[in-house]
């Protein structure tokens, strides 16, 4: 039910569990998008299109995007604009109330502009973890960095032992709260298709 967004291929989204709905934001169709949409899963399925107040993030694809469940928000980083350059701005939207994008100025030295990067929320350390994904000059990457979301948002690249998976964009990827990990599974350097799987 509803009207539904345009049909579109490399949007990003989250699941928000207080209000049993799916989040989508950005994608392409001809072009990048920076809309925002909910599909609510209470009753019947119903599609609609959210107008949150503040200025929204540029229309974008290849984003990143998790659930911050202790501030009911949704994190988006990065991505690649319609020119194809790709960025590393943050930003939040907030799921209370009205609906509000703001843009967040981690502290640190930031992670380099890309898209296609897995991330994930580790809970426990209640931060963002992110790996991978393509450079401006659509290299893939195999760097780790962390962003924690309590006081002021700080970045920092995180130095892992073990050996580092092969670089790889679009690796699908989830978080393992009880062995407190990242896994990830797949991607691709665009030479190569991995079928790997790797924890962090």
């Amino acid at each position: 039910a509803g009207t539904p967004p345009t049909p579109r291929a490399f949007h990003a989204g989250i699941y928000d569990p207080v209000r049993d709905r799916i989040i989508v934001f950005g994608g392409r169709d001809s072009l990048p998008h920076n809309d925002t949409w909910e599909l609510s899963f209470s009753g019947s399925l119903t599609w609609r299109q959210l107008t949150p107040s503040g200025t929204a993030p540029s229309p974008r694809i290849d984003h990143a995007t998790i659930y911050d469940p202790l501030r009911h928000r949704m994190i988006v980083f990065g991505g690649t604009d319609a020119s194809g350059t790709p960025m590393n701005d943050v930003w939040a939207l907030s799921l209370t109330g009205s609906p509000t994008w703001t843009e967040l100025t981690p502290s640190g030295s930031s992670p380099a502009p890309r898209g296609a990067a897995a991330m994930v929320y580790d809970a426990t350390r209640d931060r963002v973890v992110m790996f991978g994904g393509y450079d401006k000059l659509v290299n893939a990457l195999s760097d780790a960095w962390s962003l924690t979301l309590y006081g002021t948002p700080a970045w920092s690249q995180l130095a892992a032992s073990g050996t580092a998976p092969a670089p790889r964009l679009t690796p699908s990827s989830i978080y393992d709260a009880q062995r407190e990990r990242f896994v990830f599974y797949g991607g691709t350097d665009l030479e190569t298709y991995y079928s790997d799987v790797n924890e962090l």
